[in-house]
């Protein structure tokens, strides 16, 4: 069975994420749209605007300062009852409102709505619908524009 490869385009100055498709509205897909193309594994992408943008692994510094926020927010949040969440997890922003051309994975997101927390313990949703309270993306000189301006602009 032969898969549809989607075309691959490099945003200028960053060799981590790339845009998947074109940036026409005609070429613009939604998340129903990507994920059959995908085979089997999940790869990690974000859609903004319809735009599909690849992820590379997060580079050593990255993580040493994602795993020591997070310790020092889950440690200060959580007896207020509030979730810290790690990446890779998904966060569709506008959900609610039928809107599944954005997608994104922050870094971290911190969540004090207990009805959210509720269906995610009890397994009723493997992703997070809404803005989170607090969302944390951390900069790296490959994804600066990216995250400054392509999400930044979204949240």
């Amino acid at each position: 069975m032969a898969t549809s490869a989607l075309p691959v385009q490099e945003p200028a100055g960053s060799l981590d994420i790339h845009p998947v498709g074109g940036t026409s509205p005609l070429d613009k897909r939604s998340l129903d749209e990507y994920l059959p193309n995908s085979i089997g594994v999940k790869p990690r992408y974000e859609i903004i605007d319809g735009v599909i943008y690849m992820m590379a692994s997060p580079k050593f510094w990255h993580q040493r300062v994602f795993a020591k926020m997070h310790i020092q927010l889950d440690q200060q949040l959580a007896p207020q009852g509030c979730e810290v969440m790690l990446a890779p997890f998904d966060v569709y922003l506008f959900w609610e409102e039928g809107d599944k051309k954005n997608y994104v994975e922050p870094d971290l997101f911190i969540t004090c709505d207990q009805e959210q927390i509720k269906r995610l313990r009890a397994s009723e949703q493997d992703y997070y619908h809404g803005v989170p309270k607090y969302i944390v993306e951390i900069l790296s000189p490959s994804r600066e524009s990216h995250d400054l301006v392509l999400k930044a602009r979204l949240y």
